[in-house]
């Protein structure tokens, strides 16, 4: 039966107000025939029934005897001969197939959908080449196009989307669009078409740390993925400059990572560029990956001591690897949480617990709890239990 309901599960009310208004047929003492008892025992049913269908959301389906079909065809660039090839197969075969009370169509998309037939008009399969922009995927707005399309000239027949793509998607969001396709009682089936790159290469992803201090050392890790064992080189720029030589790697099938180190002397935002290059390789597109690094000054470090003659030999060992000390007695510390961000740590070297406020061991605390500042403690007969920290 072509009926559908949008609430379903109130359909679960029949039966009891059937069998609450039989049970009051059977058990009533009012002086009426039986002929007038069981005809307001139909009316009675009649109506509960029209009110629980109506709150079940009933709809009755007419079902035309024709089909409507929207064919989506990917045209970006990441869609290659053989497959632009066997898509136009596909849509040979199909319409092959199709009755002659169906309607076809054809948009073709990447960027942005163009309609290259609506359903009704002649369909011309080798018309899937994309006319616009093709460096973007936007499967949803493609689809979006398909179901107007079948919307504003198909509204009595069956509505089928078939989407022809790699699944590349870029742009928009695909899945956003079910929703209302399906409340157009549209059909939505997909043909994924794979791509024959049995040699391809490319560059998945560069991972660079986001944020380094001037001087340290880090890793830029190159993520290459390969179909095959071949051999390729790599190589590495930093805001369009080489970075040492080329690397000359073996590639194995799968995911392989390639790692350079590397470290700043100044200060700044900076970008790597990775390239691969490959004899066999087939993309050029994907031969390439970016990442971005901001470098910070020299790490600090606040020494808090009654003594500044007891920072000497940090200071000095410190500032070997780039490290600056700034001494200050227990009185001066930072009474903010803000003041201390621009140190990485803090240390307190023979200090008592009462030799500072309220204020400052709140903004000590609130300094390492909450935005990662270091916290070191130096022994001495005025620290740690003896220092009155216990507690």
């Amino acid at each position: 039966m072509p009926l559908q309901f949008t609430n379903g599960l109130n359909l679960i009310l029949l039966p009891m107000a059937y069998w609450y208004f039989w049970w009051q047929y059977r058990c009533t003492v009012t002086d009426m025939s039986t002929q007038r008892k069981r005809l307001s025992l139909m009316l009675r049913l009649l109506l509960v029934t029209a009110l629980i269908l109506t709150l079940a959301g009933t709809k009755w389906i007419r079902r035309g005897e024709s089909l409507a079909v929207v064919f989506v065809v990917d045209g970006s660039r990441s869609i290659r001969d053989d497959q632009r090839s066997a898509m136009e197969k596909y849509l040979k075969d199909a319409s092959k197939g199709m009755r002659q009370v169906d309607r076809v169509g054809v948009i073709t998309f990447a960027q942005d959908p163009h309609t290259q037939s609506s359903p009704g008009q002649p369909m011309d399969p080798s018309r899937i080449k994309d006319p616009g922009i093709t460096t973007a995927t936007d499967i949803a707005q493609a689809l979006k196009q398909a179901r107007n399309e079948l919307e504003s000239s198909a509204r009595d027949s069956g509505k089928r989307v078939v989407l022809l793509s790699d699944g590349n998607e870029n742009s928009g969001r695909a899945l956003a669009e079910v929703p209302d396709l399906s409340a157009g009682h549209i059909q939505l089936d997909t043909l994924i078409i794979p791509a024959s790159l049995p040699k391809e290469t490319l560059i998945d992803k560069t991972i660079i740390p986001a944020r380094v201090k001037i001087g340290e050392p880090f890793p830029v890790r190159v993520v290459v993925q390969s179909q095959t064992a071949q051999t390729a080189k790599i190589s590495l720029q930093r805001d369009g400059s080489p970075r040492g030589e080329a690397k000359s790697i073996s590639l194995h099938p799968g995911k392989n990572v390639v790692v350079f180190e590397q470290n700043i002397e100044k200060t700044g935002f900076f970008r790597y560029t990775t390239s691969l290059e490959s004899p066999d390789d087939t993309i050029p597109e994907n031969n390439r990956g970016e990442g971005f690094v901001w470098v910070r000054g020299k790490p600090a470090v606040l020494y808090v001591a009654d003594d500044p003659t007891l920072t000497n030999f940090l200071r000095n060992a410190l500032k070997s690897q780039n490290i600056d000390v700034d001494y200050v007695p227990a009185a001066a510390m930072p009474t903010s949480a803000a003041a201390l961000q621009r140190y990485d740590s803090v240390f307190v070297s023979n200090v008592r617990a009462s030799d500072f406020s309220l204020n400052q061991m709140t903004a000590l605390q609130v300094s390492c709890r909450d935005f990662g500042i270091g916290f070191g403690m130096v022994g001495g007969e005025s620290s740690f239990g003896a220092g009155g920290y216990r507690g």
